[in-house]
């Protein structure tokens, strides 16, 4: 067979290869650099990723350009600081994780009550057209499920109030329209920030209720000194750790959704590197690599190809009764002799001479096994065969302890 030289990759595989390796490593730069927060996260409705009117993204900017260590967290682990769970989407969850867990955890936290909702603009994508208050029983439910901490308490809606005060000395909210109050009935030391008609902002233990959410929205942090006295409230809860702004209420989990994820920037280059990588494999798998390899020899070297012949041979050829048979003879006859018994006895003669050095129970198991009929098949054969050896193994080994 002639020599065949090796073949390499062309000119154009290496500079196809080097074009991968340089958008791969670039790739992964780039999401170790940028990995792609959920700011992205596009939304109309009132949360931290929102640009609406009633979204909280302003507060986000604002508290980050102030320096503040700010975390819109999907999952929370109790650590110190405060947690923002900011007009939520109630379902009857709100008392369980993460609020809970975080107040056990020694944190504190600030629940801002809901109060509008959100009319997409079908005509322009990601605008609102409108966003008219919500029924106030939405906000007295969310209440009604913090009555492990806050007891029972109950909201109005007044036009307008005055005569502010507060153990702070923050400017008064400035509103638009109707103010969302709770009812002038807590005791002195939860009230933190109140009007004439009612409570603003409550303290009951480690959880603080801010009423009416219009103070931090978009829209309301361009009124008055509402920005200043919101950045003062969280400064003021979060002590020396992070504000945590809890966005999993509105939808925003970070559980595993692989197709969702891959279809964001710059999630998607990964996937797209893996196509690419699997077609330039497929481009490369068409030629071949290195000198053509010879076909193996028809007959291996060596005796194990010669004894699975045999083997092979004797199996095609010769029944299993059969070979049974002619097994069963050599081996008792094998066994009288390494057991010296007289020259001159057949087969019949051989076994009954074995069965008279056998002792007791052995004796009889072993009469049994050489009784049974050979005209057997496969496991069964093999099976039988393994029994009268074993048998008869350990009579020569008995033989040698009486010696």
């Amino acid at each position: 067979m002639p020599d065949v030289e090796p073949t390499v990759i062309s000119r154009r595989g290496a500079r196809v290869t080097a074009g991968i390796a340089v958008l791969s490593l670039l790739a992964s730069a780039w999401l170790l650099l940028f990995p792609g927060e959920g700011a992205r996260a596009r939304s109309t409705d009132a949360d931290g990723y929102s640009r609406s009117a009633i979204g909280h993204l302003g507060l986000v900017a604002l508290l980050r350009e102030l320096g503040e260590p700010v975390v819109l967290a999907t999952r929370q682990r109790p650590i110190d600081g405060v947690l923002v769970i900011a007009e939520p989407r109630f379902e009857g969850r709100l008392a369980g994780p993460p609020l809970a867990t975080w107040l056990r955890g020694g944190g504190s936290a600030l629940v801002v009550l809901p109060k509008r909702r959100a009319v997409v603009d079908v005509r322009r994508e990601g605008w609102v057209s409108e966003a008219p208050p919500r029924d106030v029983r939405e906000a007295q439910e969310l209440l009604e499920s913090l009555r492990e901490w806050t007891g029972e308490r109950s909201l109005l809606r007044v036009q307008r109030a005055g005569g502010w005060s507060g153990e702070f000395a923050w400017s008064p909210p400035v509103w638009s329209d109707s103010l969302q109050l709770l009812r002038p009935d807590l005791d002195e030391d939860e009230v933190v920030w109140a009007a004439e008609q009612g409570v603003f902002l409550a303290r009951f233990g480690k959880l603080w209720v801010l009423t009416d959410p219009d103070l931090l929205a978009n829209h309301g942090l361009l009124r008055g000194d509402n920005a200043a006295s919101v950045v003062a409230l969280l400064r003021h809860l979060r002590g020396d750790g992070p504000i945590v702004i809890d966005e999993t209420m509105h939808g925003h989990d970070d559980a595993a959704d692989f197709w969702r994820l891959a279809g964001q920037f710059p999630h998607v280059l990964i996937p797209a590197q893996l196509l690419l990588l699997f077609a330039f494999l497929g481009w490369l798998g068409r030629g071949r690599f290195g000198p053509v390899q010879p076909p193996p020899p028809a007959i291996a070297p060596g005796k194990a190809f010669l004894i699975d012949n045999i083997a092979s041979l004797l199996r095609r050829g010769t029944p299993d009764a059969l070979a049974l048979r002619a097994w069963l003879r050599a081996t008792v006859r094998r066994t009288a002799e390494r057991l010296h018994a007289p020259p001159g006895m057949n087969d019949d003669r051989c076994r009954e001479w074995l069965l008279a050095r056998t002792a007791g129970n052995a004796r009889e198991e072993l009469a049994a096994a050489l009784a049974t009929s050979p005209d057997r098949r496969g496991r069964a054969a093999v099976e039988l065969a393994q029994d009268i050896h074993r048998r008869l193994e350990e009579l020569l080994h008995a033989d040698r302890r009486d010696r």
